[in-house]
């Protein structure tokens, strides 16, 4: 089976000594937004502020496709919460998925000015 490229998914890596990976996350493009998902930073780095400055530069260089991305967080991953906010997300509301069990998702956004677009988009 063929796998097709989607041209509106990108990756960005960051690697490390012996081409271990520091920090990774996924951008998908749906209608207005820019979706971040799979973000990780590898645990030898974590507190670093590797993944506020890897988050940061991705939405500098996607700017010119949107002005809003959004992404969700488990509740409790208190870390990652702090580091979106660190960067301009803010809670837009609590999702309730249920995968096996139950667990409780904060969605957040950030949007921005951009020259190319000059909305403001509102949830």
């Amino acid at each position: 089976m063929a796998t097709e490229y989607n041209k509106d998914t990108k990756y960005s890596l960051i690697y490390g000594e012996n081409n271990n990976i520091i920090s990774m996350c996924r951008i998908i493009y749906n209608n207005e937004e820019g979706y971040i998902n799979m973000v990780y930073v590898n645990p030898k780095y974590r507190g670093l502020k590797i993944c506020q400055i890897h988050m940061q530069h991705i939405i500098n260089i996607h700017k010119n496709i949107t002005n809003t991305f959004v992404l969700n967080v488990e509740n409790t991953n208190i870390p990652a919460i702090k580091c979106y906010q660190a960067i301009g997300f803010k809670i837009m509301r609590k999702v309730l998925h249920r995968n096996n069990k139950f667990h409780t998702y904060n969605t957040l956004n950030k949007v921005i000015k951009s020259a190319k677009k000059q909305i403001i988009y509102m949830r």
